[in-house]
């Protein structure tokens, strides 16, 4: 085997597969032949890799929103991109440890319910989707019908193959091995934070606002208060007095609080400057 294959295999053993009997490396012929496809779950149903396919070239839009939010707004390792042959993209998240297939289907439509809302369904495709075999087909390799190459790009270059999908020439096996070399998987401690970012906002109380702009407090305020504590409620002949109960009673609203706060601010002021 090349060199230069032997080099692009160790980089996606690296970066998307488990040892086991599915590796790249086990599977591969000679020459600079890849294994026409590998599965990417193991028997215990994990991956170490989730793909996001764009299935249309005019989609390219979508796919630099989709790379910019995991990369600026996530904060997570650049995934690679590959150009389909016969048109389309694909991106390849990769994780350093394996995860359940399960797991990866519910970040896969995270990932889709927040930036992908407004792409037909059509036009998308995750895997994995469930904990069974999935046959994931390498990159680069070449389509039979139209005689094109799906391979590793540079996201700088993906607006390139929108009107013309593939590359007319097999590439580069050491320029593509180089382009995964610089790459990183997403390891346990961006993993839970960012599928903790992702989940869905729980709805917060809206405080009541009261009516006729008054000072507004609980009714029970003064039930098992106890002697400690402000007394608002109680008579008040000093208007001082009265305010600063009102601003460190918790049992009135924060905007009641901060209004009187702001009343008191004549008593506390120093005096003004000449």
């Amino acid at each position: 085997m090349a060199e230069s294959m032997q080099r692009l295999l160790a980089e996606l053993q690296r970066l998307y597969f488990l040892p086991g009997p599915g590796l790249p490396s086990q599977a591969a012929g000679a020459g600079n032949a890849l294994p026409a496809a590998v599965d990417l779950v193991d028997a215990d149903g994990r991956a170490r890799v989730m793909l996001v396919d764009f299935r249309r070239a005019d989609d390219w839009v979508s796919v630099s929103k989709l790379l910019h939010a995991l990369c600026s707004e996530l904060e997570l390792p650049l995934p690679a991109l590959s150009v389909v042959a016969c048109g389309g993209f694909r991106l390849w998240l990769s994780f350093a440890e394996a995860l359940p297939a399960g797991e990866l289907a519910a970040f896969a439509e995270s990932l889709r319910r927040r930036y992908l809302a407004d792409l037909p369904a059509a036009h998308l495709a995750f895997a994995p989707v469930a904990a069974e075999p999935c046959a994931l087909h390498l990159v680069p390799a070449a389509d039979e019908e139209s005689g094109k190459w799906s391979a590793f790009i540079d996201p700088a270059m993906g607006s390139a193959f929108v009107d013309e999908p593939g590359l007319p020439l097999a590439p580069n096996m050491q320029r593509q091995a180089e382009m995964l070399a610089g790459l990183k998987s997403i390891d346990r401690a961006d993993w839970l934070r960012v599928t903790a970012l992702l989940q869905p906002a729980q709805p917060v109380a809206q405080e009541r606002v009261p009516e006729g702009g008054e000072l507004s407090r609980q009714s029970s305020r003064d039930q098992g208060r106890g002697s400690s504590g402000p007394d608002v409620a109680g008579h008040h002949d000093d208007p001082k007095a009265f305010l600063l109960a009102v601003m460190n009673d918790p049992s009135v609203a924060m905007r009641d609080r901060i209004s009187a706060a702001q009343a008191l601010l004549p008593w506390f002021a120093g005096p003004s400057a000449s």
